[in-house]
């Protein structure tokens, strides 16, 4: 069961490396190319943009109908230009089952609306007899405050992507066959899915910053235990704290993806994860870790 509380040995970050935004997957790395070019291509016409409409603005008084309306015709077609830069992807057509992703984009987008979500920034295991505590793990995390959702601007496909927004390193952005992290056009990678090990838990957490309205109390344990979960007598001020149940998402790979989400909503976390597992499995051949039901794994002792 997951806890903050300060230990003495160095925490585990939990954090997506530099190495990851510089590798693609090999089968990803022409797409990687692609989308590079067609990204240097719109930083280019919005660079042309901005200095012709100056230009146009600056000058409109001075000029005659006739050179303004050239101008308008030039910001018009370098407009156009923009809005037809880009690369379209069509992942419909190769699924067996399109309609699991479109539930888990529904479900993702109520999930996102939940209480509070969280990115893991690093963990570690408890010392459980130094610490007097029954939780496995101890957890720093952060609180996910923006909700915008957002799609890359230089893709367009036919389904909607899944976003992540990350507290410590890039963005995620999930598509139905790859994850692409994005820091910028310089410094973002693309990673096939297959090569990616996705983790869904449940996780009991002692909660002593407030339960969210939307989670569930399934349980109390005290800032102090002995080995049976009972409070240890010998603390002052052992006070008691809820344990709560949350959701729990990992992706990890070889090619340095590590992040880790929490989030407050179990039903919601649930409705996600069942058409983003279909998804992987029927459309995918992909396995995923789904500890979801077992949340006595996490030590958590009633």
């Amino acid at each position: 069961m997951a806890k903050n509380v300060n230990v003495a040995t160095m925490p585990e970050t939990i954090a997506t490396s530099s190495r990851a935004l510089a590798v693609s997957s090999s089968n990803f790395e022409q797409l990687k190319k692609n989308l590079t070019d067609v990204y240097e291509n719109r930083a280019k016409l919005r660079k042309q943009l901005t200095k012709v409409k100056f230009n146009y603005f600056i000058t409109y008084i001075f000029s005659s109908s006739e050179k303004r309306q050239d101008k308008k015709n030039l910001i018009n077609e370098l407009a156009k230009s923009l809005e037809n830069a880009y690369i379209n992807l069509n992942f419909r057509k190769d699924m067996k089952d399109a309609g699991s992703w479109d539930e888990a984009i529904y479900y993702f987008q109520e999930l996102f609306q939940c209480c509070k979500i969280w990115d893991l920034t690093s963990r570690q295991d408890t010392d459980k007899f130094r610490q007097r505590t029954i939780a496995d793990e101890s957890l720093e995390r952060k609180l996910i405050t923006t909700r915008v959702h957002k799609s890359l601007e230089f893709i367009k496909s036919d389904v909607d992507n899944l976003y992540l927004p990350n507290m410590n390193g890039a963005d995620i952005y999930i598509y139905p066959t790859f994850i692409v992290l994005f820091k910028n056009y310089k410094k973002f990678s693309i990673h096939d899915l297959k090569d990616v090990d996705i983790s869904i838990q449940a996780s009991s957490f002692q909660e002593e910053q407030g339960v969210p309205k939307d989670s569930e109390v399934i349980g109390h344990t005290y800032k102090y235990t002995n080995k049976n979960g009972q409070p240890d007598k010998r603390f002052n001020n052992n006070y008691e704290i809820p344990v709560v149940r949350y959701g729990d998402l990992q992706l990890r790979s070889n090619s340095g993806i590590n992040d880790r989400y929490q989030f407050s909503d179990f039903d919601k976390f649930i409705d996600f994860t069942k058409s983003f597992t279909t998804h992987l499995r029927v459309n995918l051949k992909i396995p995923v870790e789904n500890n979801i039901e077992d949340v006595d794994s996490f030590g958590y002792i009633p």
